[in-house]
Parts: C-alpha cells; structure tokens; sequence
C-alpha cells in the first residue's frame, strides 16, 4: 500500500463492487434491492472523482479522453458489439446474413443510446450503460476544470440540472443525461478531498 493511497476508498470501493453482484442476485422489489439502489451507482461516481487527478492542460486532456475511451469503451465494443453478436448470431437457428446484420444493428443501436433501461421505444444495452455515463461524465468534468478552474461547482451543479431536467423529458444518446448528473458526483468526490484535513478532524466512526 503506498502512502499516498487511503485504504478506507479502497474498502468502500470494494464494498460498492460487493453490492453491484449482491443488487444483481436479490428480486427487484426486495428491500435489499431498493437499498442497495438508493446509493450505489452515485457512491461509485463520488469515490471516482474522489481518487480522480484532472488534466491541468489541454495535451494531458487530449491523453486522458484516450486513456479512459481504451479502458472503458472499446472493451465494451469487443464485448457486446464482437462477442455478443456472434454469440446471439450462433445461438440462433437462422445462420443467414440477413440476420447476422439485424443482430449487429440491433446491438449498435442499443450502444448508441446506451440506456440501463428500455424505455420509449429505446432498447437496452443493459451493464454498460455505466461505463458510457462514467467516460462522458469524466469528459465533461475534466473539460469543465480546464474552461473554469475557480469556478467549476457552480457550473457542474447547473449541469446536474439540466441533466436531470433533460432526462426526465428526452433521453439523449450515449447516456449523455445521466452522464450530465455523474458530473456533480464527481465535483462532489473531488471536493471531499480537497477538504479531507478538515474532514479527519471532525471524522466520526
């Protein structure tokens, strides 16, 4: 454990992971479900932005949006839009390319929009739903500590709303409104350790 890393972030992470696999085995409307629900997704967001070091120029921008889509999108598109493909494609009993491109374009739209969750016509592309919402929530954040380093809580908690606002009207691709509120998690993670001195004096068991 090097001395700059906080074990008590590590435990919380692992147990958020912990409550992920545990929410995805109980019935959705066990009290356990609804509890892990109210706070899990949004702990994650917090601790990234807690643990989170922003690019303080526009080069180590320019590498971070590369690092983060490497990591988190392009494994998506192996999975889901290679293996899932082929999968659904072979697990099928019509083998013709007809229906080789219906699956593919079946799951490129679900990709495109990105949504936890069917709803308005808009497919699901389940799981990965988070890894969009966490890649263009990071953009979006690290691009707001660039254009206003002094002022960039105010800005994101104007973007959490209308984020918030847009989602319940209109779902945007990509995830693009939960991405919008993941923002003031992130501000909010941040912010914690910014002030953690202050937070150890008067921490509490």
């Amino acid at each position: 454990m090097s001395m700059n890393r906080r074990s008590d972030i590590d435990i919380a992470k692992g147990f958020a992971l912990f409550l992920v696999v545990l929410g995805h085995v109980v019935t959705m409307h066990h009290t356990i479900f609804r509890w892990i629900y109210a706070f899990h997704m949004p702990a994650f967001f917090f601790l990234t932005g807690y643990t989170a070091r922003r690019p303080d120029t526009w080069q180590g921008f320019a590498r971070r949006v590369k690092k983060d889509f490497a990591a988190l999108i392009v494994p998506v598109l192996g999975v889901v839009q290679v293996f899932n493909v082929l999968l659904n494609f072979f697990l099928s009993d019509d083998r013709s390319l007809t229906n080789l491109w219906d699956i593919a374009r079946y799951n490129a739209i679900t990709l495109f929009w990105a949504s936890g969750n069917p709803a308005d016509g808009i497919p699901s592309c389940g799981m990965p739903w988070f890894l969009f919402a966490l890649f263009w929530g990071k953009l979006i954040w690290e691009l707001l500590g660039l254009l206003f380093p002094k002022g960039d809580f105010a800005v994101s908690f104007i973007v959490m709303l209308f984020g918030a606002y847009i989602g319940q009207v209109q779902y945007l691709p990509q995830c693009l409104d939960v991405a919008m509120v993941v923002v003031m998690y992130l501000t909010l993670g941040q912010l914690f350790r910014q002030h953690q001195a202050l937070l150890d004096r008067y921490r509490v068991p």
